[in-house]
C-alpha cells in the first residue's frame, strides 16, 4: 500500500465524523483512515456511502460503540473480549461493504478486563504472559477467520511500551506471532518502535527485520 491516508484523529477539537469528512472532502483529501476518538454514529453506513469517492481504511477502535469501553483482545473477561471482537467484526463488515483495503488493530493487554482510562495499570492485576497470549491467540483466530470470509486484508500494529501490560512490542514476539499466524500482516508504527526499542533496550532494526516481509502499512 503506497498511498498516504489521513487519519480522522488528525483533526483536533471534534469527534464528529460527519464534520471531519466534510473538512477533508473540502480540502481534496481522498484517502482517509477511520479510527478511534469519535462519537457514536447512528447512520454510519449512510454517512460513509455519501463519500463514495473517498478511499477508506479502518484502524482498531472503529466504528465507535454506543457505550465506549477500552478494547482488549487478550481479556480474560469474556464480556470485554466479546465486545472487542464485535468491533473488529463490524469494522471488517464495513471494509467488505465499502471496499476498504485494510483493517488494522491493536494487540491485547495483559490484564483481566481492560486497562485504566490512560492505558495504565491503575492497580489492575497483571496476567501471566502465556495466559494473556493464549486468549489473544483465540481472538486472532476468530478475527482471521472472519477476515477471510469477508475478503479483507488485516494487520496487527506493534505497540509502544508504557508498562508490562503491553503486548507485541518486541522483535521476538512478532517472530513467534508470524509463525503462528502467517496470514496476518503488520501495521508498522515507527513512533511506537522508537519508544519500545529505547525502553526495552533492543535494536529497532531487529524488529524491522522480523516483520519486513509482512508490513502492509506504516504509521508515522
Amino acid at each position: 500500500m503506497s498511498e498516504i491516508y489521513v487519519s480522522t484523529s488528525c483533526l483536533k477539537g471534534t469527534g464528529n465524523l460527519r464534520k471531519i469528512l466534510e473538512v477533508y472532502s473540502a480540502h481534496g483529501i481522498e484517502n482517509v483512515e477511520l479510527t478511534g476518538g469519535l462519537e457514536y454514529i447512528k447512520d454510519l453506513d449512510c454517512l460513509l456511502g455519501h463519500y463514495s469517492g473517498t478511499n477508506f481504511i479502518i484502524h482498531n477502535y472503529f466504528p465507535p460503540p454506543r457505550e465506549p469501553f477500552l478494547m482488549n483482545l487478550a481479556a480474560q473477561d469474556e464480556t470485554v473480549r466479546g465486545k472487542s471482537l464485535a468491533i473488529c467484526k463490524r469494522a471488517m463488515d464495513l471494509c467488505s461493504r465499502f471496499g476498504c483495503r485494510l483493517y488494522s488493530f491493536h494487540p491485547g493487554f495483559r490484564v483481566e478486563s481492560a486497562l485504566g482510562p490512560n492505558f495504565d495499570l491503575s492497580g489492575r492485576r497483571l496476567v501471566p504472559y502465556k495466559d494473556a497470549f493464549r486468549i489473544f491467540a483465540r481472538s486472532i483466530e476468530e478475527i482471521s477467520d472472519y477476515a477471510r470470509s469477508r475478503g479483507v486484508p488485516i494487520a496487527l500494529e506493534n505497540l509502544e511500551h508504557k508498562n508490562e501490560a503491553y503486548m507485541m512490542t518486541r522483535p521476538e514476539e512478532f517472530a513467534r506471532f508470524q509463525e503462528i499466524f502467517p496470514e496476518v500482516g503488520v501495521l508498522l508504527d515507527l513512533g511506537h518502535l522508537k519508544i519500545a526499542s529505547r525502553r526495552l533496550d533492543f535494536e529497532a532494526k531487529d524488529l524491522l527485520e522480523a516483520v519486513k516481509d509482512r508490513v502492509l502499512a506504516v504509521h508515522n
